[in-house]
């Protein structure tokens, strides 16, 4: 057992330094906690989405009124979108929502294997930009050729990891 004489107080106190120096500890961690939950709550990550073909909802920034290959050519091009460069843009969104019935029109069998080129450069070039998540809206399947180009379309999100939403 530790003893220490105290000289002010003459009396004999086990422990009493160790004790004062675990308070110390407690409450510099204690503060250390208290800082780190102030910087937690104070720079929360903002939740941005970006929408590809649909602007209807709460999306901060969104293409309408494109092809796949306008919007591939646009995101390798750089453009800006509210004086934002769209690759910056890439990085840092939380979300990247795809919606398919308002890019893709098809005809015919054929019309479905150039879509599909294109959609997979699509893919590869918002995967070079981001590692979050990317959000495939399917097209409505009104006729068989939609419901041909829903399944080819699964498949590769499913090889892109890419989620997929009707």
């Amino acid at each position: 057992m530790l003893k220490w004489k105290l000289k002010k107080y003459n009396k004999v106190a086990y422990g009493y330094f160790f004790g004062d120096i675990m308070k110390k500890i407690f409450i510099l961690i204690f503060l250390g906690f208290l800082s780190f939950e102030i910087y937690q709550i104070t720079f929360k990550k903002e939740k941005l989405i970006f929408s590809i073909g649909n602007t209807t909802g709460d999306y901060f920034y969104a293409f309408k009124d494109l092809t796949i290959t306008d919007v591939t050519m646009a995101i390798s091009r750089n453009e800006e979108i509210q004086n934002r460069p769209i690759q910056n843009l890439l990085v840092k969104s939380s979300l990247i929502q795809i919606d398919l019935s308002k890019m893709v029109s098809i005809e015919s069998y054929n019309s479905v294997y150039t879509e599909l080129e294109d959609m997979e450069e699509l893919i590869l070039l918002i995967r070079k930009y981001t590692k979050e998540k990317v959000e495939v809206l399917l097209l409505p399947e009104e006729n068989d050729i939609a419901e041909y180009m829903n399944q080819k379309i699964s498949i590769l999100c499913k090889k892109y990891d890419i989620i997929i939403s009707r």
